[in-house]
């Protein structure tokens, strides 16, 4: 399955949902999650994080974050390509460091995307579950995105790292989720030990016998002293 941006709608009687192509975009208006900060697409977050971790001005990370979040995703794309840079006096070393990173960082966005929207996480589901191939189609990148064989069946151009990044979930969404057992609470006069997770009987200290008082460092009951024993 071939997605992008301006994918056409699939129909009703379609696995997936009519707007399944392009949902899988980066430009999706779908939120993710990066290291606190919510931005409104991958697309928004990959932008902004391009001044951080690669430019020599990472102090216009937090402006061109703000700025980004009040534009779409083809504006936040021009914030971080050279012509947006270049306004704000950044230059962006792309061979050298962004290269290295931007496959773990577009890997952790989409796990977000993926997380924090079921509907995404249906459409790399029912591509799963019916062996199907996800290619990001692009007309020009052949890092991010591929062009498929007239039959549709492999890939004849391209890397399709985007497209690979999200089967790279197939295994992990497939797998059932882990019950955790709920401990019950412990019976009335008893306490949950931390330590071996068991329920044991809460020791009762007695009261001291008249004429005693409880020594408080060694917890013993002692004979009081008199006031005719202190000596003045």
């Amino acid at each position: 399955m071939q997605f992008h941006s301006k994918a056409k709608l699939l129909p009703a009687d379609s696995i997936f949902s009519p707007t399944a192509m392009r949902d899988l975009s980066n430009f999706s208006e779908f939120d993710v999650e990066y290291d606190g900060f919510v931005y409104r697409t991958v697309e928004h977050a990959y932008q902004a994080l391009k001044y951080l971790y690669c430019s020599n001005k990472p102090e216009l990370f937090e402006i061109v974050r703000e700025e980004n979040q009040k534009k779409d995703a083809l504006g936040a794309k021009e914030s971080g390509g050279k012509g947006g840079m270049a306004k704000r006096g950044a230059i962006f070393d792309r061979d050298g460091c962004w290269d290295k990173k931007q496959i773990e960082i577009v890997t952790k966005l989409v796990a977000s995307k993926i997380e924090r929207h079921p509907e995404i996480r249906k459409i790399v589901q029912t591509a799963k579950e019916n062996n199907i191939i996800l290619v990001h189609f692009s007309r020009s990148d052949m890092i991010w995105g591929a062009h498929v064989s007239e039959d549709g069946k492999s890939i004849k151009k391209g890397d399709n790292h985007l497209g690979n990044i999200y089967m790279s979930f197939y295994d992990k969404l497939s797998k059932p989720p882990v019950k955790v057992k709920k401990s019950k609470g412990c019976r009335e006069g008893k306490v949950r030990n931390e330590k071996t997770g068991r329920c044991i009987s809460v020791k009762k200290i007695k009261d001291c016998p008249e004429g005693k008082v409880r020594n408080e460092k060694t917890g013993r009951c002692i004979t009081m002293k008199k006031s005719t024993d202190i000596i003045k």
